[in-house]
């Protein structure tokens, strides 16, 4: 499997997007746009699909000048087990594509990340007791907490990462992870955020034992 075609089943990630602002320069933007045959918007889209581990991927990116930063070039990418665009570009080129021409360039920036992971309660438990019963406040007008979110600060009061962890139906286990990260765009850079935000999403769910999943099954 690819490095730019992640396998997300294995890893019980559902959508996995990333996001930053690639110092170009005026000149190389005017490349890859001119490269990438955006219209007269100069808007790039991309879309492609893959399998992995037996499921449909599907890839969708965006990129773009900022506005008013002329050096600048914007990229969103999006992994999902679902279409993460509701529509077909007729013209979208495979998002590997993007990802080989903006791993050459190699630029260092800060990225936005967010994954979305579901864990079955059938084989995944949480170090956290969900549902919390709300018997010892009889004010409150809710007998139920069956999430929350959990923050980690890095210097000062700086969010590094946070997650909200949710079991609605109170039965899988679903995780929503937010971080950035400063890394060098290369064809290793998938890998470094996923690894990054599986890592924090695995101190809030521990496997079960197999006897305790036999009983649940």
């Amino acid at each position: 499997m690819s490095d730019m075609e992640p396998d997300l089943v294995s890893q019980n990630v559902s959508l996995f997007e990333f996001s930053g602002q690639l110092q170009l320069g005026r000149n190389r933007i005017r490349d890859v746009i001119r490269q990438g045959k955006a219209g007269p918007a100069r808007v790039l889209i991309f879309q492609s699909s893959y399998k992995a581990a037996g499921k449909d991927h599907f890839a969708s990116a965006v990129a773009y000048p900022v506005p008013r930063k002329p050096d600048s070039l914007l990229v969103d990418i999006t992994y999902s087990l679902a279409p993460a665009m509701q529509f077909r570009h007729e013209e979208a080129r495979p998002v590997t594509e993007l990802l080989e021409l903006l791993a050459k360039e190699r630029t260092e920036t800060t990225f936005r990340c967010t994954l979305v992971l579901r864990y079955p309660s059938r084989t995944w438990n949480s170090p956290v007791k969900l549902p919390l019963h709300l018997i010892d406040l009889p004010s409150l007008p809710f007998d139920e907490i069956r999430g929350f979110r959990a923050v980690k600060f890095a210097n000062g009061r700086k969010t590094r990462y946070s997650i909200i962890v949710d079991r609605p139906e109170n039965r899988d286990f679903h995780h929503s992870v937010n971080f950035s990260l400063t890394a060098r765009f290369d064809s290793s850079i998938i890998d470094v955020f996923l690894k990054e935000g599986v890592s924090v999403s695995r101190q809030f769910i521990r496997p079960r034992s197999p006897a305790i999943s036999e009983r649940s099954s």
